[in-house]
């Protein structure tokens, strides 16, 4: 078995809302641009993230939605490429694809050097719970 890197799940309050940055793991990731070298061993790291704002509308209509952004972390542990995949609104695509573009990560691993990896991020813009004080 390929050995795998699991990113850790964070909840983040996003202006009165949330995003949930998800965990990514997996044996591959989801097909995407072939620019990307093979799977590798050792899956990227995050490093640092940014959180994606709420679109105000969105909150103001308390619509919550996902999207999944698709990437290239390149060798270097940069992000490229960075296009929403799937999207439950458009309105949530714009904040997740430009908070996306600012992460960073150690890069994807194989055969004891940095490669480019393709990889899909879910991103949840959920409204705060009932009670919640953000």
């Amino acid at each position: 078995m390929k050995a795998r890197s699991i990113l850790t799940s964070l909840i983040c309050g996003v202006a009165l809302g949330t995003a949930t940055l998800p965990a990514l793991a997996g044996d591959k990731p989801e097909p995407f641009p072939k620019a990307a070298d093979e799977a590798p061993g050792q899956w990227p790291q995050v490093v640092s993230q940014v959180q994606p704002l709420y679109p105000a509308k969105m909150l103001a209509e308390k619509i919550e939605g996902d999207v999944q952004v698709a990437l290239v972390v390149t060798a270097k542990g940069d992000t490229t490429q960075v296009r929403a995949f799937f999207s439950t609104r458009p309105e949530f695509e714009e904040p997740a694809i430009e908070a996306v573009k600012q992460w960073k990560f150690t890069p994807g691993m194989k055969d004891g050097r940095a490669v480019n990896t393709q990889m899909v991020v879910p991103i949840k813009f959920a409204l705060p719970a009932h009670g919640d004080k953000r």
